[in-house]
């Protein structure tokens, strides 16, 4: 629709970069959001041998998460940019 209307292919992997950032920042972030929730409930749910109050969130695999995440959506983001008809 967009080239229809006169958008350049730069303006369109702009766009398409951008979309994939926010959607792949979205995903991360209830990720980050049910690992928090999931682990308190297995901390509630816990049987007495297992020792889940030692396990928590580790904010160096969060940072390796994210940069994964903003890496996945940079490369993958322009493609339909790219694989639209001139």
């Amino acid at each position: 629709m967009r080239r229809a209307l006169g958008a350049s292919t730069l303006r369109m992997l702009q766009h398409h970069t951008a979309q994939g950032i926010v959607v792949a920042g979205a995903g991360a972030a209830l990720g980050v959001g049910l690992a928090f929730l999931l682990l308190r409930g297995a901390a509630g749910l816990a049987v007495s041998r297992l020792p889940l109050d030692a396990v928590q969130v580790d904010v160096r695999v969060l940072g390796f998460a994210a940069a994964a995440s903003r890496s996945a959506a940079s490369a993958a983001g322009p493609s339909p940019a790219c694989s639209t008809d001139a």
